[in-house]
């Protein structure tokens, strides 16, 4: 069975609702008993106190120690999904009984968590809890809680399990359907003809098994006796381009700028996916430039490269204003095929808006 993943484990013994009625019952028999001096009284008063005192001699011989293992978890917000885990009884003398586990960050209410009835010690056992992905973002600590009332619920065990492992919520997808990405997109796909190119190079001669007829240069192809890929510089699929800008408007500190952000993320992501599943049938690339405190191009060649741009995604945060300077004005106007994300709520007017070549979001 899995090793337990390193983590910290603190307890918490705490009296329940049960335990504080029978304690001021009791309290109030001793009392009478003694005002009264009543054998029966006194008999009464006992016999409160008697099962309070052995839930809280049991709960103090079997105080749990437990371990959880589990693999890093990734997926988009608000998502839900079922956590399998391997718990472990570390204590060597005490079993584990009635046991209740729950991450609060992910947890759903109608779900109720796990339930484990028992638990021998010095043994382990995987369970299954129905979880929700919380909002973006990524937590390398995840955090379980595990309580106990065994055997007479006086009483009460609960151990905080805080362990050292990734939990990466993916922006929520949210469709990009708008005129500005059809435009970019149909821009993208008016790609000239080579001047003086006619149909004829199509057959040159027979396909062969292995042969890529995509953008083939007609005469050199002819001349040297092979298929030459044509290169059209600024047309090229591999140049459409995603800028996401996470500057704040100078001066403001919008409370809105959060779900704004959001927002805002959640239809890069969704463009992501498109332009990279796209770029699995179409053998093309992509860029997405990130407009932060510098100025950070990524170039988006394959499913890997896609996974890590939604993992910056997950974790973007807005930044300052500040404005651009003539290096990177110049580097972002030479993008074809650009489409801009606000992100931050920042929305500039002039020379970064719509442009012959991109188009603003």
């Amino acid at each position: 069975m899995t090793e337990p993943t390193p983590s910290r484990c603190r307890t918490r013994f705490s009296i329940t609702p049960r335990g504080q009625l029978a304690v001021a019952l009791f309290h109030l028999a001793a009392g009478v008993a003694w005002l009264s001096g009543d054998a029966s009284v006194r008999l009464a008063a006992s016999l409160l106190a008697a099962p309070v005192l052995l839930d809280l001699g049991w709960k103090l011989w079997a105080k749990p120690r437990i371990a959880i293992a589990l693999s890093t978890r990734r997926g988009i917000a608000r998502s839900a999904f079922r956590e399998s885990l391997v718990l472990r009884n570390d204590s060597p003398r005490a079993a584990l009984r009635e046991l209740r586990l729950r991450e609060p960050r992910t947890h759903v209410p109608d779900a109720g968590g796990a339930h484990l009835p028992w638990l021998p010690p010095s043994s382990a056992v995987r369970l299954e809890l129905t979880a929700r992905h919380p909002r973006r973002g990524l937590a390398v600590v995840r955090e379980f809680v595990a309580e106990t009332e065994w055997p007479l619920a006086f009483f009460r065990w609960q151990v905080e399990i805080a362990v050292a492992i990734n939990l990466l919520s993916e922006p929520l997808r949210v469709p990009f359907a708008t005129d500005a990405l059809r435009t970019a997109e149909q821009r993208r796909d008016a790609r000239p003809s080579p001047h003086g190119e006619t149909e004829e190079f199509w057959a040159l001669r027979e396909y062969r098994d292995g042969d890529d007829a995509r953008r083939v240069h007609g005469r050199r192809s002819a001349s040297l006796g092979e298929l030459v890929v044509a290169v059209w510089h600024g047309t090229d699929a591999s140049e459409r381009c995603l800028v996401v800008d996470l500057r704040r408007a100078p001066g403001t500190s919008d409370p809105r700028t959060m779900r704004r952000l959001d927002r805002e993320l959640g239809h890069a992501a969704w463009i992501v996916d498109r332009w990279s599943h796209e770029g699995l049938h179409e053998g093309s690339r992509f860029r997405v430039v990130a407009i932060q405190r510098e100025l950070a191009t990524t170039i988006v060649r394959n499913a890997r490269g896609a996974r890590d741009v939604l993992a910056w995604l997950a974790v973007a945060q807005p930044v300052p204003y500040r404005a651009l300077d003539d290096n990177e004005t110049r580097e972002l106007a030479a993008l074809p095929h650009r489409l801009w994300l606000a992100a931050g709520g920042y929305r500039e007017r002039g020379a970064h808006e719509a442009t012959t070549h991109g188009v603003r979001a």
